[in-house]
């Protein structure tokens, strides 16, 4: 069985189908704010599983990627005309969300520089008509990220504490590697 990247994301939406369409009818509203959450809370929930779209489970990079998805899918909605071709927008929401979120995952890992053919070939290729979507989407990442703090490595000896997070905390560590050894020592202290 050929399991491609590119079908990872079309069976995680299809599976979100409900939340595809709610995306769609918040978007013909005009409820900017409301899609731009249920677009994170789509991207956050599909990504969490996911080994491929995994960094856009990250809230900052998920935000981002909302905020840049969603612009791109109100400018997509506009092109529909009639109101017959705009029912049809909401049936067409997955594909629309399947590309962003293929060339987001794109983006994501030509900025690692980790950037091979087959992905390229594998997720449908850098796309033209998305190159704005994707340049806006790199800008708004790292600014996202700014809100987490981001270690390699973290070594505590002698007592000590790695990691300390308040209850009122709304700052994200994400560590590669720790390694904490005796007590009393507080690595990373979060209030």
């Amino acid at each position: 069985m050929n399991h491609s990247p590119l079908t990872e994301i079309v069976t995680l939406l299809e599976r979100n189908r409900s939340q595809l369409e709610t995306l769609g009818t918040k978007l013909i509203e005009g409820k900017r704010d409301e899609c731009v959450a249920a677009l994170v809370g789509l991207v956050t929930g599909i990504a969490s599983g996911s080994p491929l779209l995994g960094t856009l489970a990250r809230a900052g990079v998920a935000r981002a990627f909302a905020d840049t998805a969603t612009e791109r899918l109100l400018l997509e909605y506009k092109s529909y005309e009639q109101q017959k071709e705009r029912e049809r927008f909401i049936g067409d929401m997955a594909l629309n969300v399947e590309a962003l979120l293929s060339q987001a995952v794109l983006q994501l890992v030509r900025v690692q520089h980790n950037v091979h053919d087959d992905t390229l070939r594998a997720l449908g290729g850098l796309r033209d008509d998305l190159t704005d979507f994707r340049e806006r989407f790199a800008k708004a990442v790292p600014a996202a990220e700014h809100e987490a703090a981001r270690l390699e490595l973290q070594e505590v000896s002698g007592g000590a504490l790695g990691i300390h997070v308040s209850s009122r905390s709304r700052k994200r560590v994400f560590v590669a590697r720790q390694v904490v050894s005796g007590a009393g020592s507080v690595g990373i202290k979060l209030d």
